[in-house]
């Protein structure tokens, strides 16, 4: 019973470590300057202004319904920017997966202001920043 309860408890915690690798390319990047990529063929994002939005929004994302998602955009909750917008991570909700960002780049009335993403839009970010990509 004992030595089953170990091999039990091994591995859950081998399997939870697993899974917190694939979490920490997300939390490296709070404080970093990135760019959004979203779902490969959308041109335009949203950035929500509340967490219950953000949540919306990745429900609605992950049904790959484009027209349900442009529908969304138009929501006064949501900043609409262009795919790879750049954003600065400000915190990283791994397990509400939602990221909370400042709006860098776009329009002028929506630069510095801030709001949250789903986190998966944050994939690709692993590269360091160069100097040539800075406005």
């Amino acid at each position: 019973m004992k030595k089953s309860m170990k091999t039990v408890c091994l591995l859950i915690l081998l399997v939870f470590s697993f899974s917190q690798l694939g979490f920490s390319q997300y939390a490296q990047l709070v404080g970093k300057r990135v760019e959004l990529h979203g779902p490969f063929c959308w041109d335009t994002l949203g950035v929500a202004l509340d967490e219950q939005t953000c949540d919306l929004m990745i429900q609605v994302s992950r049904m790959a319904d484009k027209k349900l998602f442009k529908a969304l955009l138009k929501a006064t909750e949501i900043i609409r920017v262009d795919k790879n917008a750049k954003v600065l991570v400000l915190d990283t909700e791994i397990f509400e997966g939602r990221a909370k960002v400042v709006i860098l780049t776009g329009t002028e009335s929506f630069k510095g202001m801030s709001g949250w993403i789903p986190i998966d839009w944050l994939k690709g970010n692993d590269k360091l920043p160069r100097f040539s990509d800075m406005p």
